[in-house]
């Protein structure tokens, strides 16, 4: 399979800094140029409020719940929620959590109800929360679960086939990155612990296999609010023994990347950044195949980002979204031939956007900071229709 299809796009600048360093971009060599499709955006009605590091979930009715996050310029962190509805093309007030949450997770569970999981409480103490709550679709209102072992922001919160919620790693504090995992049982409300992972991470992903299993894969470790690692490692947790198990490494290490798992089973990775050893956000991309336990590269994308994005469309391609240094471009990932293709662009720069796949097969991308044009947390959204 060809590892290069990289994009020239002259509306794309790479000079862009984060925290005051100038980054690096890395791309693969291309042998295959990626043609570009025309297909569109729709603008929805604004949110509420402007929204950053907030959780979107699809519901079973087909609307969108978005809770938390927080708005720019100022920071002021968000306890609200509200629900997109398809059929209006518009949002209304969906309840207001017990604490005011952002890096939290949003899992809807086999019952429908959503679970809220942690996250940073900008609002007062406690400000790193281990408490979690229930959204409920029929009445529209928050309610009390169990609390977590630990509090965490960044972790991951993974629906498994037996209905429990695997909860994994995030920074403790905000300081210090966990290894631990703990599972939520809906059945008692209640958080047990399970298995730690043999790399503390935060800023990682996570993908529920076919078989099942769970895959983790990159992530920051931090320790004492230092930033001590980018990992290229992953691991598999098996639910039937409550164990990690080593899963190879990818080819570089990384953390705000994306993970989707693909019609054929296998595991798309695709863009991050590191520190080390200088500041370097990726446009490459690779594969984990879970039949072989093997890393394998394909094409790199049309643009380096992370804190992006992405949902796999119902014809099995993949939509990446957002980020940053992205700016507003758009591509496609097509696993048949392991390239990608630019779409029309979004209206708006997004860094850490929702996107969420609809029952349509569109797809919606809500919020994000727009930094790099001043305009601070977006509340705006809009809507892409697939070809």
């Amino acid at each position: 399979m060809s590892t290069g299809s990289a994009c020239n796009l002259s509306n794309v600048s790479q000079n862009v800094t984060e925290e005051g360093l100038s980054p690096q971009v890395s791309t693969l060599a291309s042998s295959v140029q990626p043609a570009c499709t025309i297909t569109g955006w729709t603008a929805t009605g604004d949110m509420a409020v402007s929204r950053v590091t907030h959780q979107a979930t699809l519901l079973g009715s087909g609307s969108v719940l978005v809770t938390g996050g927080y708005s720019a310029l100022p920071v002021v962190y968000r306890a609200t929620a509200e629900l997109y509805s398809p059929s209006t093309n518009s949002w209304a007030a969906a309840g207001t959590m017990s604490l005011t949450r952002g890096s939290h997770r949003a899992t809807r569970l086999s019952s429908g109800k959503v679970l809220i999981t942690g996250g940073i409480n900008g609002a007062s103490s406690p400000k790193y929360p281990a408490t979690s709550e229930l959204y409920d679709p029929t009445t529209q209102s928050f309610s009390a679960t169990g609390s977590m072992s630990a509090n965490r922001a960044d972790h991951t919160a993974t629906l498994l086939l037996s209905g429990k919620v695997l909860v994994a790693g995030g920074t403790m504090n905000g300081v210090t990155s966990l290894a631990t995992a703990e599972l939520y049982d809906p059945a008692t409300g209640t958080f047990t612990p399970t298995g730690s992972m043999a790399s503390a991470r935060s800023m990682h992903t996570a993908t529920l296999l076919g078989s099942g299993k769970v895959l983790v894969t990159g992530g920051l470790v931090v320790v004492n609010d230092v930033v001590q690692d980018v990992l290229d490692s992953a691991e598999i947790y098996d639910p039937n023994t409550g164990i990690w198990a080593p899963a190879g490494a990818m080819e570089g290490p990384r953390n705000r990347h994306s993970a989707t798992l693909l019609s054929s089973g296998k595991v798309l990775i695709s863009g991050g950044f590191t520190y080390f050893p200088a500041l370097t956000f990726y446009s490459s991309a690779e594969l984990y195949d879970p039949a072989t336990g093997q890393w394998s590269s394909t094409g790199s994308g049309c643009v380096a980002r992370s804190a992006h994005d992405a949902v796999l469309l119902s014809s099995g391609q993949v939509l990446v979204a957002g980020g940053n240094p992205a700016n507003e471009v758009v591509e496609v990932y097509d696993p048949s031939q392991g390239i990608w293709s630019t779409v029309p662009t979004m209206s708006r720069i997004r860094e850490y956007p929702s996107v969420t796949l609809l029952a349509s097969g569109r797809v919606l991308v809500a919020g994000g900071l727009a930094a790099a044009s001043g305009a601070g947390a977006l509340a705006s959204a809009e809507v892409y229709r697939a070809p």
